[in-house]
């Protein structure tokens, strides 16, 4: 099999948040973002609402992945784990409404898979020119799609999957540290 996924950073991004948010507000906030930059295709694989004497728990986790071009797919994770959750109502702008008070950390992280369709099958993982070829697979793909006559026309994305992964990651580190009023944006 040809195709591997590659981490497009070493670490996830990681948000840690203590105060006053709106829940529900982040979660729409969330499914919007992957809609936004067409994830076609989302999972929500684990939802955990856990009630304490303290507060709620709330853990989750979001993958989404969308095809570039014919020869890079990105995938995009989210998790997200919260602490002593408690509603309440606030009055916000002279409207009461439900605002959710707590801790929570997120982890943001990414990949990027070239030639997922398998159309380059000739080597596989342990055989001898097996990292000259990945090496030569992406110059000979970036010259491919970036070439003015033959490569993506037409507003296609003219980006290598790590770079266009990495600025959709950081971006969407980003909209939740705003969204949350986070002043060190």
């Amino acid at each position: 099999m040809a195709s591997v996924s590659k981490s497009v950073f070493g670490y996830p991004i990681r948000i840690k948040y203590k105060g006053q948010y709106d829940f529900d507000g982040l979660m729409a906030l969330i499914r919007g973002y992957y809609r936004k930059n067409k994830f076609l295709k989302l999972d929500e694989p684990k939802f955990k609402y856990k009630v304490g004497g303290g507060g709620a728990e709330v853990e989750f986790k979001f993958q989404g992945e969308r095809k570039i071009t014919h020869y890079i797919r990105a995938h995009m994770y989210i998790e997200g784990h919260m602490w002593k959750v408690k509603r309440e109502e606030v009055v916000e702008g002279g409207k009461k409404v439900l605002r959710s008070n707590g801790r929570g950390e997120f982890r943001i992280s990414g990949k990027f898979e070239l030639d997922y369709r398998d159309r380059f099958k000739e080597l596989n993982p342990g055989d001898s020119g097996y990292d000259k070829f990945y090496h030569g697979l992406d110059k000979w793909m970036q010259s491919k799609l970036d070439a003015d006559a033959v490569g993506l026309q037409y507003g296609d994305n003219k980006v290598s999957g790590k770079k266009y992964v990495q600025k959709l990651i950081i971006r969407f580190g980003d909209e939740i540290k705003k969204f949350l009023k986070m002043e060190c944006i």
